[in-house]
């Protein structure tokens, strides 16, 4: 009996062609030979120039595919962005093309008002260099390290003077957690090395199922600060500034276009 009935499994293992230099040229970065340094000049500047955004789910029923070529097309090719299952497949991917040994592995988020532990529907990638095992994830959203972090317990570390830590729970996942005046667990992930196409199911359940985006969210790292737009409150950070404005009517989709560079 063949696994599948209609879909072919096997492009979820094949990197498009032409994707390594087309990244990067989006990027702005060249080719470089595999170090943390790199990985984290690559991690930063993602979350720069390709922004988190759920607006297929939420404001376009669009269906998300995470078939590479569908992915690339999408991030690349159009003035979009994406979700966590789309940016870290495609990145984990860009870093498998430049000669890192670059894995997703599965997380669940932890910032929700759930009493309990919710689906593992997130992602991140673990990079394996130099003997160390490495963590970054450029589908968080949010406040996550603007670079890698090594996979330590409670050893703390700093990316652009914000400080993070692993902690070991019982079951075996490990929580990363933002250190601050209260501390903010962020998320849950486990360590497993994982192919995109482990990620179908959860890719479904995130875009139309039970767990699906029901707010619109989007958000962009600034050379300064961030833009995230949640719901209709939009909030611009640029160092010690903070503003925020109710984004209303057809301004939301000038909202978009100047500030996360988004076009349908």
């Amino acid at each position: 009996m063949a696994w599948s009935k209609n879909l072919d499994w096997s492009v979820f293992y094949s990197i498009p062609n032409g994707l390594r230099d087309c990244y990067l040229a989006k990027l702005g970065l060249e080719i470089e030979p595999p170090t943390k340094d790199y990985l984290d000049r690559l991690v930063k500047a993602h979350l720069c120039k390709i922004p988190f955004e759920n607006l297929a789910s939420t404001l376009w029923n669009e269906p998300v595919s995470i078939e590479p070529q569908r992915i690339m097309e999408k991030l690349l090719y159009k003035k979009r962005g994406g979700y966590c299952f789309e940016l870290n497949g495609l990145f984990h991917l860009l870093l498998r093309s430049l000669g890192f040994d670059a894995w997703m592995c599965p997380c669940r988020q932890l910032r929700h008002h759930e009493p309990f532990p919710v689906p593992a529907t997130h992602c991140a990638i673990i990079v394996n260099l130099d003997g160390k095992r490495l963590f970054c994830d450029v589908g968080y959203g949010g406040p996550i390290p603007h670079g890698s972090i090594e996979w330590e317990t409670e050893r703390i570390q700093t990316v652009d003077s914000q400080s993070f830590y692993f902690k070991e729970q019982p079951s075996g996942w490990f929580s990363l957690v933002k250190k601050g005046e209260e501390d903010m667990p962020l998320l849950q992930a486990a360590r497993l090395n994982c192919h995109l196409s482990d990620f179908y199911g959860p890719n479904l359940l995130r875009s139309t199922g039970d767990s699906a985006y029901s707010e619109i969210h989007v958000s962009r790292l600034t050379s300064d600060g961030y833009v995230d737009l949640t719901g209709n409150k939009f909030v611009i950070k640029r160092g010690s500034i903070h503003q925020e404005k109710i984004v209303e009517g057809k301004e939301l989709d000038s909202v978009l276009r100047d500030y996360f560079d988004i076009e349908r």
